[in-house]
């Protein structure tokens, strides 16, 4: 069996990836490599042709053995010196890449993340 985590998806984080700064709640912050996007467009094809936009996101993906856990909606992550908020829970696809949806914490949730660079 391939490893695709350790091939394909190690591969895509050391060319895309930065440092992230992932904190569950309640817990110190943990340094993970991220592919950040804040121009992700959330497309659906419903059922014809055509393709439908139906908006742009910001999106974070991960390799989830980089992680102590899999976020959580509410965790957050400092990356690009913002704060974000994940909005929905995670999606883990079968080869281990964690896709997340976020957005920017507002300025109580980013109390949560004392320490953060730039906060």
């Amino acid at each position: 069996m391939i490893d695709l985590d350790g091939t394909v998806l190690a591969a895509a984080q050391a060319a895309f990836g930065e440092a992230v700064i992932y904190f569950a709640a309640g817990e110190p912050g943990v340094q993970v490599s991220g592919i950040f996007d804040d121009r992700w467009v959330e497309a659906k094809i419903p059922g014809s042709p055509v393709v439908e936009e139906v908006g742009v996101r910001t999106v974070l993906n991960v390799r989830a053995s980089a992680l102590p856990q899999v976020p959580l909606q509410g965790d957050q992550f400092h990356v690009r010196g913002r704060l974000y908020e994940v909005s929905e829970p995670a999606a883990v696809d079968t080869f281990g890449d964690v896709h997340l949806f976020l957005r920017l914490a507002d300025d109580a949730q980013a109390a949560v993340s004392q320490g953060a660079p730039g906060t």
